[in-house]
């Protein structure tokens, strides 16, 4: 059974991994070429597993009547970001569709799963007492996320399995209450780029107002750019520059987030012998869909009793043809045959 939403979770995000201060800023690349394929265990009849059509994918025998699919992980996105001291970090997506409003979205079963192997290189970190981890943040694929303010940190040298929950908030747009924009429509008419989420919008709005202004962008400001980035850490967006735009951007009308748990499953340092570059080489991930849970709110219009009367009128007159001026004009002609019928009546019953 396959299903939509798994593939929203799985292929509709970029899943990010920053490095060290500095490793990737003069080291380039280095640091992210490594497995990144997805398993689909899928049963068939026993010895007949079912062929594929697509040169992409590759299929293994596990055991009779099960075998599994592997595809690996396309449309790289490399981006510059700031953590929480400002400081830029150099971050790698996968499965991104950043720039591609056009591109098509895939479908895996809801049995599928994604496992990434990121070689870390701490032999390239410039501080040896640096802690070597990761930091991996699952969002959707429109957009651009920060892992460091936003995602979790994860230890080099072990393997973790990775649980995802989704949780998904549709609102309704003018008039009602939550007054939402389709950031998603924006994105795909501006080919692309720009934010999902009101959140987004006003990080966006204050670093178009801060280089306007100062020609640098505070490193408060979490949104992708290519900007410099203000040397000062005591800069920041005016008060007014905040607040004006808090009321510009509202919340979005389809806004889906991910929240990530993490488990050790595997510890590689206990078979490295003491070797410290063994032990913090490598971090295998292995994101786990078969215990996801969905948790949506839905806003739906409410009509007050003005609003439903009007509804229910307007029904009525379409179907029935029933205006207020024939309503008077019925009753008119009511009383007048009444009236009518009461006269007539009581000459009838004069004595002559």
């Amino acid at each position: 059974m396959e299903c939509f939403l798994s593939i929203f979770v799985v292929l509709m995000l970029g899943i990010h991994c920053t490095h060290a201060l500095y490793s990737f800023i003069y080291m380039g690349r280095a640091g992210f070429v490594a497995q990144r394929c997805a398993w689909q265990i899928q049963t068939t009849a026993p010895g007949s597993p079912t062929s594929l059509s697509s040169a992409s994918h590759t299929r293994r025998i596990v055991s009779p009547g099960i075998s599994t699919m592997k595809w690996c992980l396309g449309n790289h996105l490399s981006v510059m970001l700031e953590d929480n001291s400002g400081y830029p970090h150099n971050c790698f997506a996968v499965e991104s569709l950043w720039g591609q409003p056009d591109a098509i979205q895939p479908v895996i079963p809801v049995t599928g799963s994604v496992s990434m192997l990121l070689s870390l290189h701490p032999e390239e970190y410039f501080n040896y007492y640096d802690l070597v981890m990761a930091h991996v943040l699952m969002h959707e694929a429109h957009s651009v996320g920060n892992p460091i303010r936003e995602g979790i940190a994860l230890v080099a040298g072990k393997t973790y399995d990775i649980f995802v929950n989704q949780r998904v908030t549709e609102r309704l747009p003018a008039p009602y209450n939550t007054n939402c924009t389709d950031y998603l429509a924006l994105w795909r008419k501006n080919g692309g780029y720009g934010p999902l989420t009101g959140k987004s919008c006003a990080e966006q709005c204050k670093m178009q107002s801060m280089v306007e202004s100062t020609g640098c962008v505070a490193q408060t400001i979490s949104y992708p750019n290519n900007y410099t980035v203000c040397t000062d850490p005591s800069i920041y967006p005016a008060d007014n520059v905040i607040e004006q735009c808090s009321r510009q951007c509202s919340d979005a009308c389809r806004e889906v987030s991910y929240s990530l748990r993490s488990e050790i499953k595997f510890d590689k340092t206990e078979k490295c012998n003491g070797d410290a570059n063994c032990e913090k080489k490598d971090l295998f991930l292995n994101f786990i869909f078969n215990r996801l849970e969905i948790e949506k709110f839905v806003h739906e219009p409410r009509y007050e009793g003005v609003e439903m009367f009007s509804y229910i009128g307007g029904y009525m007159g379409m179907w029935l043809g029933i205006s207020l001026v024939a309503l008077f004009d019925f009753a008119e002609t009511l009383v007048a045959l009444l009236t009518y019928a009461c006269a007539k009546k009581r000459s009838s019953t004069r004595p002559i």
